[in-house]
Order: structure tokens, then sequence, then C-alpha cells
């Protein structure tokens, strides 16, 4: 915990291709000026609920290619100012509801290549600013007919 704190100018943060496997709730503590994390190409298996919560400015968040089979809740708390989220080439096998309530202005959300197959009525909860879509190649056979109703915005979408 507190591994960054003393990095309180840091924009940017690339810990990709590492062995990371979890991520704990003060990890990024004090890092309030952080604009992108890339953590793809690590080992995660999941985060604390309020991992990210003390990266109010983060704008791009890329946690492809990890191993995180789900999602809890409070994982993106703390996230209001998150444009582009990579969740591709996971383990993912539902989005529960409400998951992503807290990303208010999220632009882009990649969902690609995990194990998907549901998707419930407020899976997408809150995205209303969403512009950008991806959920190709996962195993997607029980979709709620209301769930992308809410997704305004959506300019681009892969299924």
């Amino acid at each position: 915990p507190f591994t960054f704190s003393s990095l309180i100018n840091l924009e940017e943060m690339y810990l990709n291709g590492n062995l990371i496997g979890s991520i704990d709730e003060n990890t990024f503590s004090g890092l309030t000026n952080l604009k992108k994390l890339d953590l793809n190409y690590n080992q995660i298996k999941a985060a604390e609920p309020f991992s990210f919560a003390y990266l109010t400015n983060l704008n791009e968040l890329n946690l492809a290619t990890n191993q995180i089979e789900t999602i809890e809740k409070n994982f993106f708390f703390g996230l209001a100012n998150l444009k582009d989220l990579g969740f591709g080439y996971n383990k993912l096998t539902e989005i529960k509801e409400f998951t992503f309530s807290y990303l208010v202005n999220l632009d882009r959300l990649n969902l690609q290549n995990n194990k998907i197959s549901s998707l419930n009525k407020n899976s997408f909860n809150g995205l209303e600013n969403l512009k950008f879509l991806y959920l190709s190649n996962n195993n997607l056979v029980d979709i709620d007919p209301s769930v992308f109703s809410n997704l305004i915005s959506l300019i681009e979408f892969y299924l």
C-alpha cells in the first residue's frame, strides 16, 4: 500500500507486462494528477473495491489482457472523469447490474474477447455518454432487449 504516494506530479503510469496479480485499495493513493494508467499484460485476478478511488483525474485505464473474472461493486468508484476503459482479453463471465454507474463520462468501453454470456437490463446503466462499445468475441447467449436503451450517445458498436 502507498507504493506510489510520493509521485504526486505523475500524469502517466505504465505497469504493463509485469506479473502483478492484484491491486490493493491504497496502491494508487496520492496520484491525484494521474491521467493514464496502463496495467495490461499482467496477471491481475482481482482488485479490492475502491482501488482506483484516489485517481479522480484519470482519463484512461487499461486493464486488458489480465485474468479478471468479475468486477466487484465499487471497483470503479472515484473514476467519474474516466473516458477510456480497456477491459478486453480477460475472463469476465458477466456484467453485473450498475457495474459502470460511476463512469458517467466514459466515452469508450472495450469488453471484447472475454467470456461474457449474458447482459441484463442494467449492465450499462449510467453510460449515457458512451460513444464506442466493443463486445465482440464473447459467449453472449442471453441479452435483455432493453440493455442498450440508455446508450443514447453510442456511435460505434461491435457485437
